[in-house]
């Protein structure tokens, strides 16, 4: 699977002056990490988001989502998004939001 370089593009300028982000390859995605913490993810054309435990249900019930799955067993805390879900740029951020907030709510290691 080919990952969206401009979607990741976009992710980048979105999360540009993120303290201590990083970029690495999670999942076969290219992720986006802050403190080794998964914030976000390109998988081909959909946006991988650690949207954690408590948001996880309410995140699958929005549009164009669904559960991530590795090796056919769903991934807790993981949703995927698909393209459709993130075409305006707001929703993009709203997305990527999701995956910092908890992230940035864990106490520093």
């Amino acid at each position: 699977m080919v990952n969206d370089v401009q979607l990741a593009s976009r992710v980048r300028q979105i999360l540009r002056d993120t303290p201590d982000l990083s970029e690495s390859g999670f999942f076969n995605s290219i992720s986006f990490m802050i403190r080794g913490i998964m914030v976000c993810g390109v998988l081909g054309n959909r946006l991988l988001v650690h949207t954690g435990l408590r948001n996880w249900q309410e995140a699958l019930g929005q549009p164009h989502t669904w559960l991530f799955h590795v090796s056919g067993r769903p991934v807790p805390g993981y949703v995927l998004v698909g393209p459709e879900g993130l075409t305006a740029e707001e929703d993009l951020r709203s997305w990527i939001q999701r995956g910092l907030d908890p992230v940035l709510n864990l106490p520093p290691a």
